[in-house]
């Protein structure tokens, strides 16, 4: 099953991405998740809140790509590039709905492909500086993903899981 939702993620616009990975952070108890793309998104697709055991806010964007994500130093798809739209979303606040500045905590990048151990080398120096405020969840974790939160979805049938 998991080998059909990821050719069915990989048939995806990112425009269609942005509802289907929203929800997916709904059913893993994210609260206040919120779809930001646009002019103004400063590498920020998705935003959403966890409220953690002592009480604190924590915010994360993510950042959907839904080509392959190369490591190219100039290409608009190569990771550097990438990297520095969530050092973006890192460093620039978000408003939130109540028009509150927050900074996210952690930013991830979501890619309905794998992304090679070239690309990663890349920009591992990047990597390195980012630590632990950015994470990667390619295809084949996306799709496990899917499979572990939201069952509903493709017993619906509204997730095509046969191509």
């Amino acid at each position: 099953m998991r080998s059909n939702i990821y050719l069915y993620l990989q048939s995806l616009s990112e425009t269609e991405l942005y509802p289907l990975i929203s929800d997916l952070f709904r059913s893993m108890g994210y609260e206040r998740v919120t779809i930001t793309h646009g002019t103004l998104e400063f590498g920020r697709d998705i935003c959403f809140l966890e409220v953690d055991r002592l009480g604190r806010q924590i915010w994360r964007g993510v950042q959907i790509k839904a080509s392959t994500v190369s490591g190219s130093l100039s290409s608009d798809a190569g990771i550097r590039n990438i990297l520095n739209q969530c050092q973006a979303a890192l460093d620039t606040p978000y408003v939130t709905s109540e028009g509150k500045e927050v900074l996210l905590y952690e930013i991830i990048l979501i890619s309905t492909h794998p992304i090679s151990e070239h690309a990663k080398l890349s920009v591992k120096g990047m990597l390195q500086q980012l630590g632990s405020s950015f994470h990667i969840i390619d295809g084949p974790k996306l799709a496990d993903m899917i499979e572990t939160y939201l069952p509903n979805l493709i017993e619906s049938g509204l997730l095509r899981t046969e191509m």
